[in-house]
């Protein structure tokens, strides 16, 4: 367990030093999940203003739900009554490219959208992953157009399996866009003219040599354990005003993943010549998590530039999960044309699919199932 100056969250040991020196610079400010039921208590349509355009009801539409968190990362109904339908639409495109550049995450993880759990189909077509009926519930099936395809690879030694598929397009500077958007939909209403520079960048489409020097992240991939049900938006506030630092950072948890960055371009922070003297240090924050890891746990860290315009086309990616040594004696494999199964570890050159089902998936062998590895096709 590693321990901070702020009792209520954590790290891992090896990022125990940089979360103390995160936390003498930063401290939490505000954190929103979304709620399990419609938010009420909004202001009416006809008083609205939205903060991304600054323009009034009146001149603006204020009729569609408008998300602080996307509907396709989970949230369901934390929304926002300053957003118009103008932005919302324009931000959504901007989603679009987020939702490709997450890749097969969302299909694995299991993340509810509006249509549910979305089926993930592979650019180059190699790998399907889609919610099926699994026995007596439910799994996600991932599927190859058969044997020799090299994108399921399974090692009988380690249990490790890899899962290689190709992305679909995106463009890397409207994903820090989709990003961005979120981070100022956190932003205290007293503040958010100070941050209209940022509000004004998410409408640019032409390159700005140096707002996009600033379209970098921090990604962190969490221990299963540790995986957040909702996603979960926190903002934190330098301690020292004067402190040569953004203003602001803000954090992203979503399902394994934590995505964080400075929101840049506070006029605050601009005045002070922070930009313009290029004096602004910045500080990521470590993998935060809010019970103790494990003594072994690790999370995995790397930068992430997001600054390009041009779309990514043919991405290659993979996730990985592992089996317990001891597992692997109780393996049973279906030939998915017969049905019938065969006890005993795996044969890697046969693998054509998989299932991977929810914790605590279990079987009443007194019943008798309908064979999901010949539905759902």
């Amino acid at each position: 367990m590693a321990g901070s100056k702020d009792p209520n969250i954590f790290t891992f040991q090896n990022t125990e030093e940089q979360l103390n020196q995160f936390l003498d610079a930063y401290h939490p400010e505000l954190i929103m999940i979304p709620p399990d039921e419609p938010m009420r208590n909004f202001k009416a349509r006809n008083l609205r203003v939205c903060r991304f355009c600054n323009a009034p009801a009146g001149t603006k539409k204020f009729k569609k739900v408008a998300h602080v968190i996307p509907e396709s990362l989970g949230n369901k109904y934390l929304h926002s009554d300053f957003e118009c339908d103008d932005c919302n639409a324009l931000f959504g495109e901007n989603e679009n490219d987020l939702a490709n550049w997450l890749g097969i995450a969302r299909s694995i993880l299991g993340t509810t959208g509006k249509n549910g759990i979305p089926t993930f189909k592979s650019a180059n077509d190699l790998i399907t992953a889609r919610l099926v009926d699994f026995f007596s519930g439910k799994a996600t099936k991932i599927s190859t157009p058969g044997v020799g395809t090299d994108a399921i690879n399974f090692d009988p030694k380690t249990g490790r399996t890899v899962i290689k598929y190709t992305k679909k397009p995106y463009s890397p500077i409207r994903v820090y866009k989709a990003l961005l958007k979120m981070g100022l939909s956190m932003i205290p209403n007293e503040e958010v003219e100070q941050y209209r520079p940022a509000f004004k960048y998410l409408f640019n489409p032409a390159p700005n040599g140096l707002f996009d020097e600033f379209a970098k992240i921090m990604r962190h991939l969490l221990p299963m354990e540790h995986r957040f049900i909702k996603p979960a938006g926190m903002l934190y506030r330098k301690n020292d005003p004067a402190a040569k630092l953004p203003r602001h950072v803000f954090v992203l948890y979503y399902e394994t993943y934590i995505y964080a960055f400075p929101l840049p371009f506070n006029e605050l922070d601009w005045n002070a010549g922070l930009y313009k003297d290029l004096e602004m240090g910045c500080l990521f924050p470590p993998p935060i998590v809010f019970h103790p890891p494990h003594e072994l746990s690790v999370a995995f860290s790397h930068n992430v530039n997001l600054s390009r315009y041009e779309k990514v086309v043919g991405e290659e990616d993979a996730v990985s999960f592992e089996m317990k040594l001891e597992d692997l004696k109780n393996m049973t494999s279906f030939d998915p044309k017969t049905g019938i199964s065969k006890h005993g570890i795996v044969d890697p050159g046969e693998i054509v699919g998989m299932f991977i089902a929810p914790a605590g998936t279990t079987l009443d062998t007194t019943k008798t199932y309908e064979n999901p590895f010949l539905k759902n096709e």
